[in-house]
Formats: C-alpha cells, sequence, structure tokens
C-alpha cells in the first residue's frame, strides 16, 4: 500500500480564527486559510459532512493518534518514522471504526461502498482519497519535524553512556546502583510457617526495579506537550546523584543537563 506525505498544518486549524502561538510569525493569513479549507476538506471526504459531530469525532482521531504514541514511549519502543507513517494511523483508522468516528459501517457491518477501494488497512478497504483525507486529519508530519531539530549535547543518553564507559559499568550495574540509593534493593515480605508469621525481605531484581523503566525513559527524547511527570523527576534525581558520586567527569553535572533540550537558536 502506498502512503503518501501530508503537508504540516496547525493543531486544530479548524478552530483557529489566527494562527497559534508556535506558528503566528511564520504563517501567513492566506497560508492559515489554505489549510483550514484542506483540514474541512478533509472532514468531509472522510466523515461524509463538516458537521459540528463530525469535526468532533476528527478530534477524536487525533486524540487517539497522540495516546497511542505516548502508549509506544511510555513502553520504551522508538517512535521511528515508519511507526509514526504506516502502524500508529492504521491502528487509528480502524478504532475509528470500530468506535463509529469514522461512519464506515452501515447498521449490518457492511462496508459503505463509496469508501471501499484498493488500499488495505488493517482488513479493510478504502479509497486512495479516503485515506489520503484520513491522514491529513492527523498530526504526523508536525511530529517527524519535532523529532528532527536539533538537541542540546551531550543529551542525557550521551552522558549516560560515557559513565558507563568511564566507569566499566553496565547498564545493569547502574540501574543497582539507583536501588542503592532509593533503598529499594528489596521490599517486605511476610509467610507462615507452622502457624508462625514470618517477615523476610524479598529481594527487587534490577529488571523488575521501577528504576529501570525510569532510566529508560530519561533516556529517550521526550514527546512534544509531553505531561511532566513527578515519578520521572525522582529518577533523574536519584541517577543525578549515582552519577556525581561515582563519575570524575560528571561530579558536578548539573539538573539540566539530564533534561533533553533544545539549542536557543533552534526554539521558535
Amino acid at each position: 500500500m502506498s502512503k503518501q506525505k501530508r503537508p504540516s498544518q496547525p493543531k486544530h486549524p479548524m478552530k483557529a480564527v489566527e494562527p497559534n502561538m508556535a506558528y503566528e510569525n511564520t504563517l501567513t493569513d492566506a497560508q492559515v486559510e489554505e489549510w483550514q479549507t484542506t483540514y474541512r476538506n478533509a472532514v468531509v471526504t472522510v466523515m461524509g459532512d463538516d458537521s459540528d459531530q463530525s469535526r468532533q469525532n476528527a478530534q477524536c482521531l487525533e486524540w487517539a493518534f497522540e495516546s497511542l504514541m505516548f502508549a509506544v514511549s511510555e513502553a520504551g519502543g522508538a517512535l521511528t518514522e515508519d511507526i509514526i507513517r504506516e502502524i500508529l494511523p492504521d491502528e487509528v483508522l480502524q478504532l475509528a471504526i470500530h468506535v463509529d468516528w469514522i461512519p464506515y459501517l452501515d447498521e449490518d457491518g457492511e462496508p459503505d461502498p463509496d469508501k471501499q477501494g484498493d488500499v488495505c488497512v488493517l482488513g479493510y478497504l478504502v479509497t486512495q482519497e479516503f485515506y489520503d483525507a484520513f491522514l491529513r486529519l492527523l498530526p504526523i508530519d508536525d511530529l517527524i519535524e519535532y523529532g528532527k531539530k536539533p538537541w542540546v549535547h551531550p543529551t542525557p543518553a550521551e552522558i549516560f553512556q560515557e559513565v558507563l564507559e568511564e566507569l566499566d559499568w553496565t547498564k545493569p550495574q547502574f540501574i543497582e546502583q539507583m536501588q542503592i540509593v532509593n533503598g529499594t534493593q528489596s521490599k517486605p515480605g511476610h509467610y507462615e510457617l507452622h502457624g508462625e508469621r514470618i517477615s523476610d525481605p524479598i529481594f527487587t531484581p534490577w529488571q523488575n526495579a521501577t528504576e529501570r523503566i525510569g532510566l529508560d525513559k530519561l533516556l529517550l527524547p521526550p514527546l512534544p506537550n509531553a505531561r511532566r511527570n513527578t515519578a520521572q523527576a525522582g529518577h533523574r534525581n536519584t541517577a543525578l546523584e549515582v552519577i556525581r558520586k561515582h563519575s570524575r567527569k560528571y561530579a558536578a553535572l548539573e539538573e539540566k543537563q539530564l533534561k533533553w533540550r533544545r539549542p536557543q537558536s533552534s526554539v521558535t
């Protein structure tokens, strides 16, 4: 199946009277109006009309796309361009048809013949026009362009790798040091023996440590509009303490250096 690129567009263009802060210095009124028209035409092609309900359903598509994106990232997965362009959109389309955000099936569960075509998406056949319009309702290119912008170096991932090489550590060893800082190498355990309640600590291997998950997230670039995570800030502080304690090169490491940051010149 051939899946084409779409032009970038502001988020929620149907609601925008003026371009939002990210675009206001780069877009003309004519460009904003053109993108709004493109979006409106895509809504009509996919939903069948331009009603308030159709526009609301179109926003549900963007919500589902971003939710899947966050889920992949939270699970430690890499958001490659193939996943963003191919996998996530198809999952969103299947979901949207199942929950009737997109009116594709009739009351008997049969596809709308006007929307059936040669493009196969997870078992559903749609027209190329329909599929292209559906893609225009998702912030695909915006996300890809976000990922291409440069980060301040060394990044948290690069610092981590340098520390491992300096100390001749493996990643599991670093996680175990985080557990020592947090006092989470074991947790209270209780069992009964011959009617007597016995307390015995249960060892927590690094594979099952919350520090492992936290560290994995620290080493991945954040997504746009990422929500503040207090627990994640705690993992950053723990990693910072381990590095300061054991590394000579990064003994004076600052907290901001363990955050993914954009160079000032690349911030719009």
